[in-house]
């Protein structure tokens, strides 16, 4: 899916010290009914070069439900997938404040065709890339991309970092909220864990590889965020390993099911025509695979 426009505001940039690549990603319309209120959803994305950024697709469609009532229609059957318009959504890089971040116009935001917002089912293919409108130059701002990796090596019992905002969705009066970036460790769990955690054989769980599973009690992500990028650090440089996803939960868990970035390389080559690409390799000592990514 693919839509194809929004202004650019500049501000002063503070680039948050440790995770400068998150992004924040909000959806926002104006309602006709009731008057003078809004529906939105804020996200959180990664940076992945100076044109795209990544995020779940999830963050990029509207509730049905609720576009139905902000637009004065009340249509209780409404059905299947309204993504959101470019000019509907837009991006703040460069702080950990959103209120002090570059505000940034989208020109186009790609979702893979296979998703499909269903429940209880999980959300495969729930990844969004979202195109700039305006070229966020890394010597302007110092923000750089975070590293993509297809080999990363040895990740079950890691512990990788989940940083994000609260998700917000819903009719309300005309006000932005407006949060710190919160941060976790998390334990990136066995590959069996997550068959289990989605209800799913393991043969049809190995057929699709889409997911990985982190975290423990007290050491997850925040109930409603989506899009929130789990990254692990390797010789000294951030490798996104997931997003947090939409997937269904079954409500006694308390691990995390993430999209796993790694299985859609082929998807973030094509829609960049390959100016992101994921590294076939990590970045070892004395190695000048990409300078300019992770750290």
């Amino acid at each position: 899916m693919d839509t194809t426009n929004n202004p650019t505001q500049q501000e002063d940039v503070v680039v948050h010290p440790w995770y400068p690549w998150i992004v924040f990603v909000q959806s926002f319309k104006y309602c006709a009914n009731p008057p003078n209120t809004h529906i939105f959803v804020q996200c959180t994305g990664a940076l992945i070069s100076e044109n795209y950024v990544i995020t779940a697709a999830y963050c990029v469609r509207w509730n049905l439900l609720k576009l139905s009532k902000c637009l004065g229609k009340n249509d209780t059957n409404i059905l299947g997938l309204q993504f959101t318009q470019p000019d509907e959504l837009f991006v703040r890089a460069g702080s950990s404040e959103v209120n002090r971040a570059n505000r940034m116009g989208v020109s186009k935001i790609s979702v893979p065709e296979l998703f499909e917002f269903t429940q209880p089912e999980p959300r495969r293919f729930d990844i969004a890339l979202i195109r700039l409108k305006t070229r966020l130059q890394r010597q302007e701002y110092g923000i750089p991309p975070i590293c993509l990796s297809r080999a990363l090596n040895s990740l079950e019992g890691q512990m990788a970092t989940t940083v994000g905002w609260e998700l917000k969705d819903y009719l309300m009066p005309n006000t932005l909220s407006v949060h710190s970036l919160s941060e976790e460790r998390v334990p990136i769990l066995a590959r069996s864990h997550c068959p289990r955690m989605l209800q799913l054989p393991d043969d049809e769980y190995n057929q699709f590889n889409t997911f990985v599973c982190a975290g423990k009690t007290n050491r997850s992500v925040i109930s409603g965020i989506y899009g929130n990028p789990m990254q692990i650090k390797r010789n000294g440089r951030f490798y996104l390993v997931g997003l947090s996803s939409s997937s269904f939960i079954k409500p006694h868990e308390t691990s995390d099911i993430y999209a796993n970035v790694s299985s859609y390389c082929g998807f973030i080559s094509a829609v960049t025509r390959s100016e992101v690409r994921c590294l076939d390799e990590e970045h070892n000592d004395g190695q000048d695979i990409d300078p300019k990514c992770g750290i």
